[in-house]
């Protein structure tokens, strides 16, 4: 019993904290990035998604990847939520979760699937960063 318990709180984690200030207001998040010109990142998630949790547990938890965020305005979207099937579309978002950047103006910069460990997902957004940000 006790190596279960040990065995699980490797697994889960429960002492890292997401490095990530969520929103969960979308349309706030694009009102600030028109305001600063910063762009927006949106996880589409649902809450009994697998990987969805992978990315919360061993991702967002990086450093780094809070770091990195912070030069974007963070929105957790979900996929299950009033009024997401019409994004779900636009955005073409059929796998959970997708990642995507948003300009400053709502349009598509980058899009991604999948969970992701942090350094594949820190290249995958630095490649989306707009050329010249601080």
């Amino acid at each position: 019993l006790i190596g279960l318990a040990l065995a699980a709180l490797v697994t889960e984690r429960p002492w890292r904290r997401s490095q990530v200030t969520w929103s969960t207001n979308l349309d706030a998040a694009l009102t600030q990035a028109q305001a600063t010109g910063k762009p927006v990142f949106v996880e589409v998630y649902a809450a009994w998604c697998g990987p969805c949790h992978m990315m919360d547990r061993d991702t967002f938890t990086d450093p780094e990847v809070g770091r990195e965020l912070k030069g974007f305005f963070p929105v957790h979207f979900d996929s299950d939520g009033r009024g997401a099937a019409g994004h779900m579309r636009a955005w073409q978002a059929d796998v959970l979760p997708t990642h995507l950047v948003l300009n400053s103006d709502g349009s598509l910069r980058a899009k991604t699937y999948g969970a992701m460990g942090p350094k594949q997902f820190l290249a995958w957004l630095r490649s989306a960063e707009p050329r010249g940000r601080d």
